[in-house]
């Protein structure tokens, strides 16, 4: 029985070997067996990381263009007179239909210029 058990020992001790090998190396001996990581210019030059950084910069130049059109319609909206339109309205001089496809041709017109944006963001 105790030279079953010695070759039951003897077998565990030999698929461990390995382990118990690493645990006689010194500090330094195990820290360069550890895997170096990426260094960070290497993933900076991947072609995925670059091309992601480049659609990245394309989307927020496209923000910035929204964002410019949006402004530029309010200014246009508190620019508009609206008063002179209201009361030819009220004259019966125009009608509703047309005031109204007048300023919605005006404004479809302008932020017809977001719709352009969208379709570059896909």
């Amino acid at each position: 029985m105790a030279a079953a058990t010695d070759a039951q020992i003897k077998e565990k001790f030999m698929q461990n070997k390995a382990g118990f090998d690493l645990l006689s190396l010194s500090r330094g001996d195990l820290s360069q067996r550890i895997p170096k990581s990426v260094s960070v210019d290497a993933v900076a030059q991947n072609p995925a990381v670059v091309a992601l950084r480049d659609l990245l910069s394309q989307l927020d130049m496209i923000k910035i263009q929204k964002q410019e059109v949006l402004a530029e319609g309010s200014k246009m909206l508190e620019s508009t007179n609206t008063t002179d339109d209201l009361m030819a309205t009220v004259s019966k001089t125009k009608s509703k239909e047309e005031v109204f496809a007048k300023y919605k041709n005006l404004f479809e017109t302008h932020y017809a210029k977001n719709a352009t944006f969208e379709e570059q963001k896909q």
